[in-house]
């Protein structure tokens, strides 16, 4: 039971985890970004987000995703906030007018569905209201959280650009334990080392998630 939504916004950050000291973002977001995105909307431990797909479409304000590189005056220790020693200078290079297309599934989650009348389809149709009414648990954000999301259900119009490239390795988040309550301690880091955008489109159906 896919569905289809879009996510854009002002700017976007996937920081591409080879990048420690600069933060350089990916051009799409990986799978992690995506279901983190989505559990700010709906979360329940009867399901879990599947990401089938993400293609990059054209901005509500027409202009072109592009990077663009930012420089921030950021502190260095959190306990010092009034020093002006303590903050030092990065640069980013971050996405500019981001705008995705992304196919996602609902699978099982760790806990069973045992309300009465309650069923995959259930969560899908809450997960739909909420988008539609622009409910969320808190602010969707792409990558980082100055960067909010505007996340909205996708229509035809929403045409995936054609482009076709590599985009190199993506590096993303895959749990070991199926128990939502041990994520946090056995979650490991896989590498898909060699992705394609074909036509806009990057399929992520056969990514371990």
């Amino acid at each position: 039971m896919p569905i289809s939504i879009v996510a854009e916004g002002s700017f976007g950050c996937f920081t591409i985890p080879a990048f420690v000291t600069e933060r350089v973002s990916y051009e799409l977001p990986p799978p992690s970004a995506v279901r983190g995105m989505l559990e700010s909307i709906l979360w329940k431990p009867e399901f879990r987000y599947i990401v089938r797909s993400v293609a990059m479409i054209r901005h509500s304000s027409g202009e072109p995703t592009r990077f663009m590189t930012l420089k921030t005056n950021e502190v260095e220790r959190g306990d010092c906030v009034v020093d002006g020693k303590a903050r030092e200078q990065r640069r980013s290079n971050i996405l500019r007018y981001p705008a995705f297309l992304i196919e996602v599934g609902f699978a099982p989650g760790a806990r069973p569905i045992t309300k009465p009348g309650h069923n995959m389809q259930t969560y899908l149709e809450f997960f739909k209201r909420r988008v539609m009414k622009g409910q969320n648990f808190q602010t969707p954000f792409l990558g980082q959280r100055e960067y909010p999301a505007d996340v909205r259900l996708a229509t035809e119009a929403d045409v995936p650009l054609d482009e076709t490239r590599p985009l190199g390795a993506f590096s993303y988040t895959a749990w070991a334990s199926t128990n939502y309550v041990q994520h946090a301690t056995e979650g490991v880091r896989v590498v898909q080392p060699a992705v394609e955008m074909i036509a806009g489109r990057v399929d992520m159906s056969e990514w371990v998630q």
